[in-house]
């Protein structure tokens, strides 16, 4: 089972965490600041970093947190969707960025499912339901076809 640590200082978030993971055999440790987060992640065994976007300095330190001798994954839960925020945070090295409504859900989601968490790769729902994953969700590509478009010459 994944050891989580989530950085912030949003009880609602952390109550809800800690109900999930406890179901699911996972163990979630809280720090209020992102030295705390990254002192912890030098010392023990941390492989997701569930980090609050309101936090100081919380997208300079996705790269500090994952070059510690852990190296966790970040997941980025924000109050509000920012897409030009996802994108710094996804270039800064974070595995995702959400917002706060579905962090539960999704990161619960990626324990069951990701092998580097303890899960089975089980079928489950598509990640890019629950955040940008990679690339905005604008930028999935969609059922529809698009219209055709001449090529440059």
């Amino acid at each position: 089972m994944a050891n989580v640590l989530l950085i912030g200082h949003q009880p609602d978030l952390y109550m809800h965490l800690s109900r999930l993971f406890a179901d699911g055999g996972h163990s979630l440790k809280v720090v209020s600041s992102l030295e705390d987060g990254i002192r912890h992640c030098r010392a023990s065994s941390c492989q997701l970093v569930v980090l609050e976007e309101g936090m100081d300095n919380a997208l300079e330190g996705i790269p500090r947190l994952r070059s510690t001798q852990a190296a966790p994954q970040v997941v980025v839960v924000a109050e509000r969707y920012n897409p030009e925020r996802g994108k710094a945070a996804l270039l800064s090295g974070a595995l995702n960025y959400m917002p706060k409504g579905k962090a539960p859900r999704a990161i619960t989601t990626l324990l069951e499912r990701l092998p580097s968490f303890g899960g089975n790769g089980a079928e489950g729902p598509d990640l890019r339901d629950f955040g940008i994953f990679g690339s905005p969700p604008r930028c999935v590509p969609s059922s529809r076809p698009s219209p055709a478009r001449p090529m440059p010459t």
